[in-house]
């Protein structure tokens, strides 16, 4: 058989090896009972939609779209069971596909029971177009229905949607004008254990609703419908005695937020039961929820939210293992008054014992028949007969450790070999969170860590070593050698260490140093790396630990930018023009120019100091380019002939960059000495001023 290009392309997609050639055969058995191509002739793409019959009998929906003029597979789906489980093409896709290249005349299929088309071209006729081939395939071994478009189908839905939305309005029209004494609806809902083994990851409770209205009451059997007759306004039945339409008005206040929730997670069960990514059961059938609706731990919250004050009907978990499932009513308990639920520390809720065992082991107890259920900042404590808001500290500190271990029904036991990561980790929570009664001897298993940090110079390198210290041992923390580093596993004798904040200390670290031969350190006259250590580095290590700085870095300070000064005087037709700056010798001040001339960002004086260039250095030199000369001259002062431009008035004019908020000082002293005068003009500008040079104007 003559292979096509688009056969090639149909191969190279195929789920398995034998993919192929099973769709190729439903094909030409006559498996494609419809095909409905949307192409355009204008767009070079086709989309085939398709109802293929399965080796089985049933009956799939395929969808498979195709490039024509690069003969590729650029889109394909089914809903059968093969394109969950495998990537790829299933057989069904492909024999759409091929339906539709045969029917259109695009690559026909060798094999078929009919004789297959040919197009010879004759010499004195034109070449006729091939007829398209029949929607249904007439070797197919016995009839079959076929089924409707599925634009058509498509198209319908919308219409019916469409309708009922019109009368979902309407009947919340009517229960708007329903005497507002009539009882409303109230949902009692029931906490209850959940298993599924398509949820396991997802959700482990779930409720349970018995509605009420006035004396008669009935439990809910098909939780879907009446989340779907709450949305569309419609009316729902729930037993002989109790009918109505399912609108907001009809019901209290809490169950109509109730209604919400259970609206919201059907949809989101819907959603994760239909989607492509689920597991081939659920896309098969779906999820129905009738007496149950799984719910997630921050639901959970939500529901408690609404019922305080009020109570729930709740199950144990262990319950289900009795001979008889046992409820509680448990009493959903208010905030303290005045209390701010948020931010108030409360006093433990539960107690909490640890026991010594065999061997250095150790036992935990905690309350046997207590869940806790958490959500952000928000936590709920439930036995069987109260349930307890607790504070937004322990929802998110214990909370989430606690959550693992109760209802504590067995002791939890802490192997020897894991009892410094316990005390390390869990005894401060348990200490702070509840009434815990445990030995003294656990209060020395894992001591807390101390840092000290060595910081000097040595052979023209800043280096840093940290020190972390457990008691009486101690470790290098960059020394991958060391004993006990946080690279080397643990070794006997070792204390069980703080890893965490270990890691802290040294990413801390990490930001004003680099990694140089298994330790912390830059190059001194690296100016900007020693400035942010001084300025920033050592205030937020001492946040940490002790730092310990050489007594040749104590002596490096930082300096705030200098407040540079220009004295111009006018004397005999000359102008003298000299720069300075407030506690800089001119010695530093020429560094300081040099250090901008050389588009540094930092200026190391010849003290040793550190000082940061800011926008006076530019305006320094902004000025020198004005007058002609070079920056560094200024220092020393320059004389310039005063033109006549300069002496027609008396009047100084000063230039301010837009972004300028500071103004310059201009003070003015005449002095008059035989029949010489001299004007004297001294201009002062602090950080971060920009300099502007001084016109003498018309």
């Amino acid at each position: 058989m003559a292979q096509g290009t688009f056969v090639q392309a149909l191969r190279k997609e195929a789920a398995l090896s034998g993919t192929f050639m099973k769709g190729r055969s439903l094909m030409l058995n006559g498996a494609v009972l419809s095909i409905e191509d949307s192409g355009s002739r204008f767009s070079k793409n086709v989309t085939v939609e398709g109802s293929v019959r399965g080796s089985r009998g049933d009956l799939y929906k395929t969808h498979v779209a195709l490039d024509m003029d690069e003969h590729e597979v650029i889109d394909y789906d089914c809903d059968c069971p093969a394109a969950y489980r495998y990537p790829g093409m299933c057989k069904h896709a492909i024999a759409t596909a091929l339906a539709y290249l045969d029917a259109s005349g695009a690559e026909p299929v060798e094999g078929l029971r009919t004789p297959v088309r040919t197009f010879t071209a004759q010499s004195k006729q034109p070449a006729r177009t091939a007829p398209k081939a029949p929607a249904v395939n007439p070797n197919f071994p016995f009839p079959a229905p076929v089924p409707t478009s599925p634009s058509l189908v498509a198209a319908l839905s919308d219409l019916s949607d469409a309708r009922m939305d019109e009368l979902a309005s309407m009947r919340r029209k009517l229960a708007g004008a329903v005497d507002p004494d009539a009882p409303k609806a109230a949902l009692e809902p029931s906490l209850v254990p959940y298993y599924n083994p398509l949820f396991a990851d997802r959700f482990s409770w779930a409720l349970e609703f018995r509605i009420r209205c006035g004396s008669v009451s009935y439990v809910v059997k098909d939780i879907d419908g009446m989340a779907d007759a709450y949305v569309r306004g419609g009316t729902f039945s729930y037993g002989k005695k109790l009918t109505f339409v399912h609108s907001p008005e009809a019901f209290d206040e809490t169950s109509a937020k109730l209604l919400n929730l259970v609206v919201t997670t059907v949809a989101y069960l819907d959603d994760i039961t239909s989607s492509r990514s689920a597991s081939y059961d659920f896309a098969r059938s779906g999820f129905v929820a009738e007496r149950q609706l799984p719910l997630s731990e921050h639901s959970i919250v939500y529901v408690l939210d609404l019922l305080r004050g009020q109570t729930i009907s709740f199950e144990p978990a262990w319950s289900r293992g009795m001979t008889t499932h046992r409820t509680y009513d448990v009493a959903v308990e208010l905030s303290p008054q005045g209390e701010d639920e948020a931010s108030a520390k409360r006093p433990p809720l539960l107690a909490a014992k640890i026991a010594p065992a065999a061997g250095g082991s150790y036992d935990l107890r905690l309350p046997a028949d207590m869940y806790c259920f958490a959500s952000g900042d928000a936590a709920y404590l439930v036995d069987t007969r109260r349930a307890r808001r607790t504070d937004a500290a322990f929802a998110q500190h214990a909370a989430p450790f606690l959550s693992r271990l109760l209802p504590c029904r067995t002791p939890a036991h802490i192997a020897a070999e894991q009892v410094g990561e316990f005390c390390r980790m869990a005894l401060p929570i348990l200490r702070d969170y509840t009434d815990l009664t445990a030995p003294a001897a656990l209060d020395t298993v894992a001591p807390e860590p101390s840092f000290a940090m060595a910081i000097g110079v040595d052979d023209g390198l800043v280096t840093c070593i940290i020190t972390v210290t457990y008691g009486d041992w101690s470790a290098d923390l960059f020394s991958l050698g060391a004993p006990g580093s946080p690279f080397e596993e643990q070794r006997p004798g070792v204390p069980p260490r703080d890893e965490v904040a270990e890691f802290r200390v040294m990413d801390t670290a990490a930001l004003y140093f680099d990694f140089y031969k298994g330790g912390l350190a830059f190059e001194e006259r690296d100016d900007e790396s020693l400035f942010c250590l001084l300025t920033e580095g050592l205030s937020a290590l001492s946040e940490l630990g002790e730092v310990m700085l050489s007594d040749r870095l104590r002596q490096v300070s930082v300096r705030p930018a200098p407040k540079l000064s220009v004295r111009a005087t006018v004397k005999s037709n000359l102008l003298d023009v000299e720069l300075g700056a407030s506690g800089l010798s001119a010695a530093d001040l020429a560094v300081y120019l040099d250090s901008y001339k050389r588009h540094q960002t930092f200026a190391r004086l010849t003290s040793g100091d550190i000082v940061r260039l800011d926008e006076g250095a530019r305006a320094a030199f902004g000025l020198a380019e004005d007058l002609g000369v070079d920056a560094v001259d200024l220092l020393d002062g320059v004389s310039l002939p005063a033109s006549s431009t300069w002496t027609r008035s008396a009047r100084w004019t000063l230039r301010y960059p837009p972004r300028s908020r500071q103004r310059c000082a201009a003070t003015r002293s005449t002095d008059t000495s035989g029949s010489a005068r001299s004007n004297t003009w001294a201009l002062a500008a602090s950080w971060p001023t920009t300099w502007a040079w001084a016109k003498r104007s018309r």
